[in-house]
């Protein structure tokens, strides 16, 4: 008797290990990608004021494929801002809104340009940002970003906006 309950536990236990171990493997993996995307925004010559609402997508995401993985986590590895088409004399401040919601932002006041027209935002509170807005497109597909503010350029501008960022995107074939 005790030879048959071993030999059932143990015919048991192999099927269990077998049901388990056939289930579908999943092929994720990591990988090195970009999503960089520019704004090029007028300055209203008479009052200073500009304002620009772009979407992103993931399909914009550089090294991504929708049509043929599916997108499961993103990781932000590295973000800046590069200002350009800026003289020492120009003055900028600007908000980046995302979805609308006041409550995520970005702001700069007092901004100005280097001698070659340019300005490189690279902190913790941008970073942060830029961390929300890849958590959007993973959830939603897109993210709507509105370039919002002031300025002494009294020529129309544009204000280039050229936003560049580093992640890993976690995908699956």
């Amino acid at each position: 008797m005790n030879f048959y309950k071993l030999t059932l536990i143990t015919l048991f236990s192999l099927v269990i290990g077998f049901s388990f171990s056939s289930c579908d493997k999943r092929n994720d993996y990591w990988k090195a990608a970009t999503l960089d995307f520019s704004a090029v925004v007028p300055v209203a010559r008479q009052d200073g004021y500009f304002e620009q609402t772009i979407r992103i997508r993931n399909v914009d995401i550089q090294g991504y494929s929708p049509s043929r993985e599916d997108m499961i986590d993103i990781r932000n590895i590295d973000s800046w801002l590069l200002l350009s088409n800026l003289t020492r004399l120009d003055r900028i401040s600007f908000r980046i809104v995302l979805d609308g919601d006041t409550r995520v932002f970005y702001e700069q006041n007092g901004v100005s340009g280097d001698i070659q027209g340019e300005f490189i935002i690279n902190n913790d509170v941008y970073y942060s940002l830029m961390t929300e807005v890849m958590n959007r497109i993973r959830y939603k597909g897109y993210v709507d970003i509105t370039i919002v503010g002031n300025s002494n350029i009294g020529d129309g501008g544009p204000i280039e906006f050229n936003f560049s960022n580093n992640i890993d995107i976690l995908i699956r074939d």
